[in-house]
Parts: structure tokens; C-alpha cells; sequence
């Protein structure tokens, strides 16, 4: 779905609107893909993991731009991940794949960190990511999602899909998917608030697996089917 919000695929039914500055409304077949592909930014469960530096997997994030190892190092420290790459025999000159004279293995969520700072570093308006933490320990997923809100705050557009029912409390609007359909809509309050409703059914089944009660205003743990949110400050 991130794929297609963004550009990058076509929807094969129904369609995708964009609000254009210059020219308002406009669909996304006819839109002007470079202007388009400017304005956003994807981390996808998927990234592709290049069989080059540190600093190239990060940079490639605006390949388009001179290299700026300044903002390089922000974006790796935002995304958690600038101690580990630093800490690397050879720093950000390191090929993060084994098999060459400097290279040097990451484990999955080293990988997802670094993916994380390449999607920072390009600082586009509209960020769209999926699953961002699914190969995250607790306490890398939380800095994580911190990390999301704080974009947000900054006056980026955060569409964010995902599983883990303790990134939703805090986004502006909730869209609850079933079946690839829309089932429910609203902030974390409202939907909590239908004591029927599927999202505050799958809030409640998390919290029970952890042998605790599910309070309205409190963010859990991850649950099993999917909401797709849109963070602080999103428009």
C-alpha cells in the first residue's frame, strides 16, 4: 500500500489523490512523477540493502544530492543506529556485506536501523513507511516510534502502516483495515470508545496476552492485524 500512496506502483483499481500546490487536486496516473517522487519519502519492510558503505546506504536516500556526511551521521543517530556504525573497524567506509576486504555482517534489525536513517537523511515532506520495527527489540522499537512522532512534530506527513498497536494511541487519524477494506476510522479515543469495535477488540486481545487491562489513554504492545495511521501533526 506504501508503494502505491507514493508512486511507485499503480493502483490496478480505484484511484489515488494527491493535493498539489499549483494545480490542487490531482490524481496520481496524471500527477508529475519527478515532483512527486521529490516530495516522498518510503521505508518499506522490503528496502533494498546495497552491497556498498555504511554512508553510501544512507546517502542513497537522496542519490540525486552531493553527499552531506553531516547530515549522514543525524540521520544514523536519529535512527539509533551512529554508535554502531562508527564503532565498525572502519567506521562509515565499512561495506555492510561480508565477503569483501572491509565487510562486515548486520544483523536484521542493524539493517532495519540503517534503512530507518537512509529514509530520514532524504528529509521529504511526506515520510510513508511499513512495518518499521518488526526485527526491533522493545527498547529499539520505542526509540523507533519516538523517532516517527518527533518528524511528525517537525511538520512531516507520517502515513504510517503497521501491526504494532502500540504506535497507533498516538496518531492523529486511525484507519483499521479488514479484508482489504476500511472497517473503522478515528483518533485512538474514539475507536476505543466502541466497546464493539474491531480496533479496541484487538487492543484489548493484546493487553490480555500480557495478563493486563487495556486503558483507553495507555499504548500497549504490538497486536496481530494490521492499522494503518497517520501520526502527530499529519496532514
Amino acid at each position: 500500500m506504501t508503494k502505491v500512496l507514493a508512486g511507485l506502483l499503480l493502483p490496478t483499481e480505484g484511484q489515488v489523490w494527491w493535493e498539489d500546490g499549483n494545480d490542487g487536486r490531482i490524481e496520481l496516473r496524471e500527477a508529475d512523477r519527478t515532483r512527486l517522487f521529490a516530495a516522498v519519502g518510503l521505508l518499506a519492510q522490503d528496502f533494498p540493502r546495497w552491497e556498498m558503505t555504511a554512508a553510501a546506504n544512507v546517502a542513497i536516500g537522496a542519490g540525486d544530492r552531493p553527499r552531506d556526511m553531516g547530515r549522514v551521521r543525524e540521520a544514523a543517530a536519529d535512527a539509533n543506529v551512529l554508535t554502531l556504525v562508527e564503532g565498525l573497524p572502519h567506521g562509515w567506509n565499512s561495506i555492510v556485506f561480508k565477503g569483501y576486504e572491509r565487510g562486515v555482517q548486520l544483523s536484521g534489525g542493524q539493517w532495519q536501523k540503517l534503512g530507518t536513517a537512509r529514509s530520514l537523511y532524504r528529509r521529504a515532506p511526506f515520510l510513508f513507511v511499513d512495518e518499521p520495527t518488526s526485527a526491533l527489540d522493545p527498547h529499539a522499537e520505542i526509540a523507533a516510534f519516538e523517532g516517527l512522532w518527533s518528524l511528525a512534530e517537525q511538520g512531516h506527513a507520517v502515513v504510517l502502516v503497521t501491526h504494532r498497536l502500540a504506535a497507533t494511541a498516538n496518531a492523529d487519524r486511525i484507519y483499521v483495515l479488514d479484508q482489504g477494506a476500511v472497517a473503522e476510522e478515528g483518533t485512538h479515543d474514539d475507536l476505543m470508545a466502541h466497546h464493539d469495535g474491531l480496533y479496541r477488540g484487538m487492543f484489548t486481545a493484546q493487553a490480555a496476552q500480557y495478563g493486563l487491562t487495556a486503558p483507553a489513554d495507555a499504548p500497549l504492545p504490538p497486536a496481530r492485524r494490521s492499522a494503518t495511521s497517520v501520526p502527530k501533526e499529519a496532514t
